[in-house]
């Protein structure tokens, strides 16, 4: 399994690849470099990425009444 907790994208500017980027209100600006710089921090922790780990494996795409398989 690749490990995708350790890439490079989004670039400094906040875009994925040539094409993607966020586009947001300068009113929401501050805020979500803030919110980047904490999820920078967290992504470091290695108890962040088992929990998140498992979270992916335990819940991600499983059924649910609004989208049952």
């Amino acid at each position: 399994m690749q490990n995708t907790f350790e890439h490079a994208l989004p670039d400094a500017q906040g875009y994925f690849g040539e094409y993607g980027g966020s586009f947001i209100p300068p009113q929401l600006e501050t805020i979500m470099l803030e919110i980047a710089a904490a999820y920078d921090e967290c992504r470091k922790d290695p108890a962040f990425k088992a929990e998140l780990a498992r979270l992916y494996k335990h819940f991600v795409g499983r059924p649910s009444p609004i989208f049952p398989r």
